[in-house]
């Protein structure tokens, strides 16, 4: 994870979020940090490349109107 510049987080983040998909599973930080090997207590980073795969549009939150942050979900944007 330390050797991926910004752009390349991203799309792991995005490619993530599709094999979760098609696989009938929705993405969520504890799935990305599982496969990024993030330690829990830098849950924050998960995060930060989450939100930036948000503001690049490539993944949407699968329930908008959720108001739990902690059981947030998220799928492909083409989902």
């Amino acid at each position: 994870l330390n050797e991926l510049d910004k752009k390349q987080k991203i799309k792991a983040c995005y490619q993530h979020s599709c094999l979760k998909h098609v696989s009938n599973e929705k993405m969520t930080n504890q799935s990305l940090r599982e496969r990024f090997k993030i330690e829990d207590q830098n849950a924050a980073i998960a995060s930060r490349i989450i939100k930036d795969t948000l503001d690049e549009k490539l993944i949407k939150e699968d329930d908008p109107n959720s108001k739990s942050r902690k059981y947030k979900s998220y799928v492909p944007i083409w989902a």
